[in-house]
């Protein structure tokens, strides 16, 4: 597969998901790379900040940055969503997906 054809997969899924997000309140960014040895290209998605009653940093740990079940199920729903989306194009993605630093802890 080519590198087009991931970008053209990240304009897909930008087109359906991430408006999606935006009216709950979420702002995300969307990188493509391209391939690597073992994966037709790579999507990072950085999402930049949440709704204010959304914690994302377990608010006990003051020492480590351990996330929330609802930070990390939000991610791995958008990893599943990702993947069934690639799976139907026949790409073979490699997903990174991460909170920016940047978020305050509430």
């Amino acid at each position: 597969m080519e590198y087009n054809n991931v970008k053209e997969f990240a304009r897909m899924y930008r087109k359906e998901i991430l408006p999606i997000l935006k009216s709950k309140g979420f702002t995300v960014a969307v990188k493509t790379s391209k391939r690597s040895y073992y994966h037709d290209g790579r999507i990072s998605i950085l999402i930049k900040s949440v709704p204010s009653n959304f914690d994302v940093y377990d608010p006990e740990n003051s020492y480590i940055r351990q996330l929330t079940d609802n930070a990390q199920k939000l991610l791995d729903t958008i990893k599943e969503r990702i993947r069934t989306l690639a799976v139907a194009k026949d790409l073979d993605l490699e997903v990174d997906m991460m909170y920016d630093g940047s978020i305050p802890r509430n």
